[in-house]
């Protein structure tokens, strides 16, 4: 809110994060602060930000122990999230409309596991073996894969009879779920959708 009665101007700075404003007989500049996705995992510190002279995004995973800086260059980032030692990014794919690039990556950027998706990515959530991405109308769950882990769970037995990957969330008991579940590479996705 800026006091006074009539604002005369407005003008922005040469590099597009200044703002002046003449109201009245009075200048007030204000600061833009862009909205950087970043996150943290392990004792990283990892944040994007938008190339000027090209349409890339540039990811920075900077290890605070060691204050070291990783980069990463990805197209346009529509998510990052993260959990413990590992982070999630979510990018759209050029030559595909309403496909996206999920990329799960440790404190160094390393991707370690990887899928393509075709649900739009409004909010995302994950945790040591999941990834949940959402939007107002369906959610994925992604079961992805850290290679060490599965190396450990290899001489675990397993009951092939019952599917433990195969789960229904009910968001409200009233509506209709339309459910279609796909093999894809690595893991099992779920595509849960309401139908109104």
């Amino acid at each position: 809110l800026i006091p006074g009665q009539t604002i005369t101007d407005i003008s922005w700075e040469g590099d597009g994060l200044r703002l002046c404003a003449a109201v009245d007989s009075h200048l007030f500049f204000a600061n833009i602060r862009l909205d950087y996705k970043w996150a943290y995992c392990g004792h990283t510190v990892i944040y994007s930000y938008e190339r000027m002279e090209n349409k890339e995004h540039c990811v920075v995973f900077f290890q605070t122990k060691l204050e070291e800086a990783y980069l990463q260059y990805v197209k346009p980032i529509v998510a990052l999230a993260s959990s413990n030692e590992h982070c999630i990014l979510i990018t759209r794919v050029d030559n595909q409309i309403g496909q996206y690039l999920m990329q799960i990556c440790n404190g160094i950027g390393t991707t370690i596991d990887s899928k393509y998706i075709n649900l739009e990515p409004k909010y995302v959530v994950m945790n040591d073996s999941e990834v949940v991405i959402a939007n107002n109308l369906s959610f994925t769950i992604w079961k992805y894969n850290i290679p060490c882990v599965i190396n450990r769970e290899v001489n675990v037995n397993v009951d092939d009879s019952m599917s433990n990957d195969q789960k229904l969330y009910y968001v409200d008991e009233n509506d209709e779920i339309d459910v279609t579940s796909s093999n894809i590479m690595r893991g099992r996705v779920q595509v849960i959708k309401l139908l109104y």
